[in-house]
């Protein structure tokens, strides 16, 4: 690989990296403005008036869930991606089944694509 090539690469793979913060970001900020809209239409519902202030227990409470969910996650192993991959398979393998007999139950409504022929068959064969 030439040096323009992977400066390239990198190049892109930087700006990319650049694109999902400010895409983070972005629905961060979507995020506050739809709380602070709910806490004020809260307060309106409510008739008072006032802003509505959540329990500072409250807060911290889904922040410590938070950080302990976060915190017993793991980095996925070749192992996790290998079994994902063989049940990716399967459920294909099962869909594919359901759908053939999906057709023969109602008269053909659901039509499955059509198997080219082997090499060196031809079509009365099949």
């Amino acid at each position: 690989m030439d040096s323009w090539q992977l400066g390239a690469m990198i190049g892109l793979l930087i700006a990319l990296n650049f694109g999902l913060v400010w895409r983070l970001e972005a629905c961060h900020r979507a995020l506050v403005s739809g709380l602070q809209l709910a806490k004020d239409d809260l307060a309106l519902v409510l008739g008072k008036g006032q802003p509505v202030e959540l329990p500072d227990g409250l807060i911290q409470e889904i922040k410590d869930e938070i950080l302990d969910t976060l915190g017993e996650m793991r980095t996925p192993t070749a192992l996790d991606h290998v079994a994902g991959a063989f049940v990716n398979i399967m459920q294909m393998r099962e869909q594919w089944k359901i759908q053939k007999e999906a057709s023969q139950l109602d008269g053909g409504m659901i039509s499955t694509p059509s198997v080219p022929p082997m090499h060196g068959e031809t079509q009365s064969e099949i």
